[in-house]
């Protein structure tokens, strides 16, 4: 099994989804609802379930580089079990019906004289190049047969075989034992157990095995296209967040709608200052509202301060030093910065206020001066 990449549709302690095992690492390829895998040739079939009662199942179907089709399968919400083989592909649902799969997804029932197809429900089945493999978990056998339907040969096993792969050279069993999930490796045609695995899963619904390029393919999924892929890592990003994106990309554009930003800054301001003095004060920044805030042209997002003397007189406007975000701030999230600040060059009272400016936009706390730290300094 050292080289031999399955997949396993399936779930641990903590998701369910889709992993892949490589000898004996096993990673977490998505955390997509799986129910089914088949494989024929260089394309791998994978059917996706939901939660939603009322909702149908997706058939994905990929290639070496991604997903190639996704086909609704109007009317089914309960497959189990998905055959592919040169006459085409098969579903079997949980209610014992078994499906023949149209290119367009278009299902007409399967004969009933066709071997094996009917029984799918039941148990695992995979066809092989002239014959079949099958399943047959109350008797806790898997048997060959030919193509014509007579048995070649069977092999008994410790636990309930529940799902099944093949290669050319070898099968590959999911045996239910004592609540443990073991793969089994069974040497083609003789049916020899070479090998027994237990797994870190606490259930499994299929097995497919794949070539490497094909795993690659399934690991790409519908990321084929770089932009798209980047808005969902975005998305994603911001339901992280718990909060809904009023722009989605970190560039320096105006921030609209101004009613929704809100900012905390905390900064320990000093009381007294001597004249035209430059003070370095560490900032702590909070996004509190749903856009990105980035120190980005055109219109760059800065950490910047006003001097306010007698009667909201802003004092030495035009000089104030302006500190640049050290990086994107992203809704929910928080950032500290060194900020310089010159004080003003005449003696007096005065008030700091400590914001953030978007250039050519608007001062934060001109919108709510909430969006501000505020203190009475003594400048000397």
């Amino acid at each position: 099994m050292a080289s031999a990449l399955v997949l396993i549709a399936g779930a641990s302690r903590t998701e369910r989804g889709l992993f892949i095992l490589h000898g004996t690492a096993l990673r977490t390829i998505d955390v997509l609802p799986t129910l089914a895998l088949a494989r024929h040739e260089k394309l791998l079939y994978r059917v996706i379930g939901s939660s939603d009662a009322a909702a149908c199942d997706d058939l994905l179907v990929y290639d070496e580089v991604g997903i190639r089709r996704t086909i609704r399968l109007d009317g089914v919400a309960g497959t189990r079990r998905l055959l592919a083989h040169g006459r085409g592909l098969t579903l079997a649902t949980r209610d014992g019906n078994a499906y023949k799969v149209a290119r367009d997804g278009t299902m007409t029932l399967a004969a009933a004289h066709e071997r094996f197809i009917p029984g799918l429900a039941e148990g695992a089945v995979r066809a092989l190049r002239d014959g079949w493999l099958v399943c047959d978990a109350d008797a806790s056998e898997v048997a060959l047969h030919d193509d014509a339907g007579a048995l070649v040969t069977r092999t008994r096993l410790e636990g309930s075989p529940c799902a099944l792969a093949v290669d050319r050279q070898r099968a590959y069993v999911y045996e239910r034992s004592d609540a443990r999930a073991v793969l089994t490796v069974l040497a083609l045609p003789r049916l020899q157990i070479l090998e027994r695995t237990e797994l870190e899963l606490e259930e499994i619904e299929d097995l497919a095995v794949v070539p490497a390029e094909l795993a690659a393919g399934v690991r790409i999924g519908s990321r084929t296209n770089s932009t798209r892929a980047q808005q969902e890592d975005q998305l994603a990003m911001f339901a992280r967040a718990g909060v809904r994106p009023s722009r989605l990309w970190a560039t320096g554009d105006p921030l609209p709608p101004w009613s929704s930003l809100r900012v905390r800054i905390r900064a320990l301001l000093p009381r007294e200052v001597s004249a035209g003095e430059i003070l370095e004060l560490p900032v702590i920044v909070e996004n509190e509202s749903d856009a990105i805030l980035v120190s980005a042209l055109p219109n760059p997002t800065q950490i910047c301060y006003r001097w306010f003397a007698d009667g909201g007189r802003a004092v030495d406007a035009g000089s104030w030093i302006h500190t640049p975000l050290p990086r994107s701030l992203v809704p929910s999230s928080t950032l500290e910065a060194m900020v310089r600040i010159a004080a003003p060059e005449a003696a007096g009272r005065y008030v700091l206020s400590v914001t953030l400016l978007q250039m050519d936009v608007a001062w934060f706390d001109d919108l709510d001066p909430s969006n501000a730290t505020r203190g009475d300094v003594v400048v000397v």
